[in-house]
């Protein structure tokens, strides 16, 4: 099967008026002349205190298969990867000023008209990558895209020159039409709200620092956190980011390392250096970068 693999980050003939825009009137999606767009959100309900994750989602698109057409008088064909403008087609999710992540993005999907060949309603199939983040659900149902293809200039058509005219997405698991595809995030969150305490503290204060968790495949995860804590270790274990006893955290994240049954376990970096103290000693720095990462016995 031919796909084209758009990067987790999730983008002929004359037309008579014989296809009709019912069935396309439940959640229509945007589109422009060249390409649709959808939604991408992540829950974040079950994730006490989180203010969301960073990076990318990203999605394949594939032809649809034969069976998916349906037999409805209208012109349908299975739609083509070559139909594709080959763009990357991504939901991007950052942090803001505040440290507190975008929970929705839009996700665009291009498309090259001039590889159309008829007007018509173009079918394909779209599905997301597994982005690879603990505690992130990886969306796993396929969707049917359908794509509605008119000619450009309708009044006076050249059957040569094409445009989008509407577009849905199915879920096939369940056929219902929508134009957001949502993941849930279930682990701790990693953003609160600080304030600080101490004979200078000035309450109305925010200080934002940055966390970045490595896995052992190389999969980095990375958080803007805000704590009410002094230190870093008081600070994620508040969050149940981190456990462990007397100061050895063996446990990031819900992935635990134990140096002697594993050969592994989690290294602490302070903007990019090795830590020299442990984290229950590590003072708090506004903007300071601090990283958790799995490192095997050599």
């Amino acid at each position: 099967m031919n796909i084209i693999k758009i990067s987790a980050v999730l983008t002929a003939a004359l037309l008579t008026g014989a296809l009709s825009a019912t069935a396309f009137a439940a959640e229509t999606l945007t589109t422009t002349t060249g390409s649709i767009t959808f939604r991408k959100a992540i829950d974040v309900t079950n994730a006490a205190g989180a203010g969301g994750i960073t990076g990318t989602i990203a999605f394949d698109v594939t032809a649809a298969d034969e069976s998916d057409l349906p037999d409805d008088g209208e012109k349908n064909y299975v739609g083509s990867v070559d139909q594709l403008d080959g763009s990357d087609i991504t939901a991007t999710f950052a942090a803001d000023d505040s440290g507190i992540a975008n929970k929705e993005s839009d996700v665009s999907v291009g498309f090259d008209t001039s590889k159309f060949e008829a007007p018509g309603v173009y079918y394909y199939h779209l599905t997301e990558r597994d982005p690879g983040i603990h505690g992130l659900t990886a969306t796993t149902a396929t969707y049917l895209l359908k794509v509605r293809v008119v000619n450009d200039n309708t009044s006076d058509p050249d059957g040569a020159t094409f445009k989008i005219d509407y577009a849905t997405l199915t879920s096939l698991d369940d056929n219902t039409k929508s134009d957001l595809i949502t993941n849930t995030y279930t682990t701790h969150g990693l953003t609160v709200t600080k304030a600080l305490a101490g004979d200078w503290a000035d309450y109305t204060d925010h200080f934002i620092f940055t966390l970045e968790i490595t896995d052992a495949d190389g999969k980095t995860i990375t958080a803007t956190v805000n704590s009410d804590e002094k230190t870093l270790g008081a600070a994620l274990s508040k969050l149940n980011v981190i456990q462990g006893e007397n100061g050895l955290y063996t446990t990031v994240n819900g992935v635990t390392y134990d140096y002697n049954a594993d050969h592994a376990y989690w290294a602490f970096y302070v903007n990019g250096e090795y830590a020299q103290v442990g984290m229950d000693d590590t003072e708090i720095v506004d903007g300071a970068v601090y990283k958790l990462a799995v490192e095997k016995a050599e």
